[in-house]
């Protein structure tokens, strides 16, 4: 997952992604992804007690952004569809 320099691409990734989603919403005027942001971000630093291996909490994380990110923009991108069709 990463290479000699120690780049971990994933994190490298989400950067990228967290980014998109920020500049999706609020080019579309839509200031409260800031906040579904923060709390994504403050919900993965939230320890799981019942995982005790550091690299399976690490995915564990890594999913549970991507995928509400994932959730929160397929919503938006209802809404817009929503507002064409009408």
């Amino acid at each position: 997952m990463s290479d000699n320099t120690g780049t971990k691409w994933m994190d490298i990734f989400k950067g990228i992604f967290e980014r998109q989603f920020l500049f999706i919403t609020l080019i579309n005027g839509i200031p409260h992804g800031l906040m579904v942001f923060s709390a994504l971000k403050l919900a993965m630093r939230i320890k799981k007690h019942d995982v005790s291996d550091a690299e399976a909490e690490e995915k564990y994380n890594n999913f549970f952004l991507i995928g509400n990110f994932i959730s929160v923009l397929i919503a938006l991108g209802y809404v817009w569809l929503y507002g064409e069709l009408l």
